[in-house]
C-alpha cells in the first residue's frame, strides 16, 4: 500500500486500511448471516493486528461472523505474539503456489465485509491518501482466508485472516498499482463453498469493474492508526 506498512505485513500488493460502518442488522441483511459470536462497532481507521469482522460457513452450512487477527500468522510459527511475517494480503496471482496460503484457500475461505478502503499516492514522506468506495456506499466484501495457530498443549487459538489483492481497475490505478479483490454479491456464496472448483474460485480473484467505484482525497489523519472517527473519510475539500 505505502511506506506506512512494511516487513512483516508485505506481500507485495499491500491495501493496509479499510473501514466497516454498519450496525448489526444492516450487516446480518447484506450478508445473510445466521448467528453472530462477534458484532462489530462501525470503524473508519481499521489496521493490522487489529480484530476485524469476517464471515464463514459454520460447520451447519448456516453463515457465522467472528472477529480474526488481520495478519496471518502460519500454524508453524513459534510466538504467535510475534511473528516473524504476519501478511495482510495475498497476491491473487500467487495464492495457490506459497506454502503459507494453499491449504488456507483450499479449505479455510471466509468473507471480509467492508464499506471502503485507503490507499496512498505519492513519494515516500509526502504520501496523500484516498479513500475508495463503491458509488452507492453499498457494503462490499474482500475474499479472505483464515489460519489457526494451535499452542502445543492445546489450550490457546489464535484465529487470523488476510485477503486477496490484484491489478487495479482505472479508478484505483491513478493511486496505486494493486487494489484488493471486492466480490460481486453473486460471488460470495462461491467463496464460500467447500466444494467449489479451484478454477472457478481464481476466476473471481479480479479487479472489481472501475463504474461502480469512486475516490476522494482524504486528509492525513487516517496515517495515525490511532486515529478512529468520521474525519478519516471526509474528502479534503470539505475539511475547514
Amino acid at each position: 500500500m505505502s511506506m506506512l506498512f512494511a516487513g512483516k505485513y508485505d506481500d507485495s500488493g499491500m491495501c493496509g486500511r479499510f473501514s466497516l460502518l454498519a450496525h448489526q442488522e444492516l450487516l446480518r441483511e447484506r450478508f445473510e448471516i445466521d448467528r453472530f459470536e462477534y458484532t462489530p462497532q462501525p470503524q473508519y481507521n481499521i489496521s493490522p493486528e487489529q480484530k476485524i469482522a469476517v464471515i464463514l460457513h459454520g460447520d451447519d452450512g448456516s453463515r457465522v461472523m467472528m472477529s480474526m487477527r488481520w495478519g496471518l500468522i502460519p500454524f508453524w510459527t513459534e510466538n504467535p505474539d510475534e511473528p516473524d511475517y504476519s501478511p495482510i494480503n495475498v497476491r491473487a496471482e500467487t495464492i495457490i503456489e506459497k506454502r503459507m496460503f494453499k491449504y488456507a484457500f483450499q479449505k479455510r475461505r471466509c468473507l471480509v465485509p467492508a464499506s471502503g478502503f485507503y490507499e496512498w499516492k505519492g513519494d515516500p514522506g509526502s504520501k496523500t491518501p484516498y479513500y475508495f468506495h463503491l458509488n452507492e456506499r453499498n457494503l462490499f466484501s474482500f475474499p479472505g482466508i483464515y489460519e489457526k495457530w494451535v499452542s502445543e498443549d492445546e489450550q490457546s487459538r489464535i484465529y487470523s485472516v488476510t485477503f486477496a489483492t490484484t491489478t487495479p481497475n482505472q479508478t484505483v490505478e491513478r493511486v496505486h498499482t494493486r487494489m484488493p479483490v471486492i466480490l460481486a454479491e453473486g460471488e460470495e456464496e462461491l467463496w464460500l463453498d467447500p466444494e467449489a472448483k479451484e478454477a472457478d474460485l481464481l476466476d473471481i480473484l479480479d479487479p472489481h469493474p472501475d463504474e461502480f467505484m469512486t475516490s476522494f482525497e482524504v486528509s492525513t489523519y487516517v496515517n495515525d492508526p490511532s486515529n478512529e472517527g468520521p474525519l478519516a473519510i471526509k474528502p479534503i475539500d470539505e475539511i475547514e
